[in-house]
C-alpha cells in the first residue's frame, strides 16, 4: 500500500499514459534526427502566413490635417503638416489594426501670426497636444469605406469618436482619408470670442489624409 498522497490510476490507464509517453519519446527522437535543412521547412510550414504579412509604414510628409472653422464674420482653416502617425496593418489587403495619431497645437498654422498665438493660448490651458486612438475599424457597405471608432484626447479630455475612413489601393501602397465634425465644448474648450460681438462657430469639421506603404 503506497503512500497516501499518491494518486492511484487503473492499470489501463497507466498502460495508456505510458504509450503516449512512449510515442512523445519516438516524435522527439524523430525531430533530432532530421536533416536541418528539412526541420526548418516543417517549422516554416507550421507558422500561420499572417506573420510574415507585410507591414504599413507612413509616409511623414503625407500627413495632412486641417481644421475648418467658421466665425462671425469669416472662416479660416487651421493646418497640420507635422503630425505623428504610428499605423499597424497588413500591406497585402490594406487592414489597419491600429493607429495613433499625435499632434501639437504649437503646429497649428491658420496663416495668421496673431491668431495661431491666440489659438495655442485657447488650446493649450491643460494639454499642448491632442491625440486619437483607434480601438476599431469596421467595414461598410460601400466599398473602401469603412468606419473607424476610437477616442480623441484634447485640453487633458479624452471622448469616444466615430467617422467614417476611405482606404484605398494606390501605386506606392494605400491612402487613408477621412473627415468628421466636432464640439470643441465638449473637450471643456470655450467658444471662442473678440471683442464681444465675434464668435467662431465650436463645431469644427476636421479633414485628415495620409499614404502608406509596406514597411521595411
Amino acid at each position: 500500500m503506497g503512500p497516501p498522497f499518491l494518486c492511484r490510476q487503473p492499470l489501463a490507464s497507466m498502460n495508456s499514459n505510458s504509450r503516449g509517453v512512449h510515442q512523445g519519446f519516438t516524435l522527439v527522437k524523430y525531430v533530432a534526427a532530421m536533416n536541418p535543412r528539412r526541420l526548418l521547412l516543417v517549422l516554416l510550414a507550421l507558422v500561420p502566413a499572417f506573420v510574415f504579412a507585410a507591414s504599413l509604414a507612413v509616409d511623414p510628409a503625407s500627413v495632412k490635417i486641417a481644421i475648418e472653422a467658421h466665425a462671425t464674420m469669416h472662416g479660416f482653416t487651421g493646418k497640420l503638416d507635422t503630425a505623428t502617425v504610428a499605423l499597424d496593418g497588413d500591406a497585402a489587403t490594406g487592414v489597419i489594426s491600429a493607429a495613433t495619431v499625435r499632434f501639437a497645437w504649437a503646429d497649428l498654422k491658420t496663416g495668421d501670426t496673431s491668431r495661431d498665438k491666440e489659438m495655442l493660448a485657447w488650446a493649450t490651458g491643460t494639454s499642448p497636444e491632442g491625440v486619437f486612438t483607434l480601438s476599431k475599424l469596421t467595414p461598410t457597405s460601400s466599398a473602401e469605406t469603412f468606419t473607424a471608432a476610437g477616442t480623441l484626447a484634447l485640453n487633458g479630455q479624452s471622448k469616444d469618436v466615430s467617422f467614417p475612413v476611405k482606404i484605398a489601393h494606390s501605386a506606392a501602397g494605400w491612402t487613408v482619408a477621412g473627415e468628421t465634425k466636432i464640439d470643441h465644448r465638449d473637450w471643456g474648450l470655450p467658444k471662442i470670442r473678440k471683442f464681444g460681438m465675434l464668435t467662431v462657430d465650436p463645431i469644427v469639421l476636421i479633414r485628415f489624409s495620409l499614404a502608406a506603404k509596406p514597411g521595411a
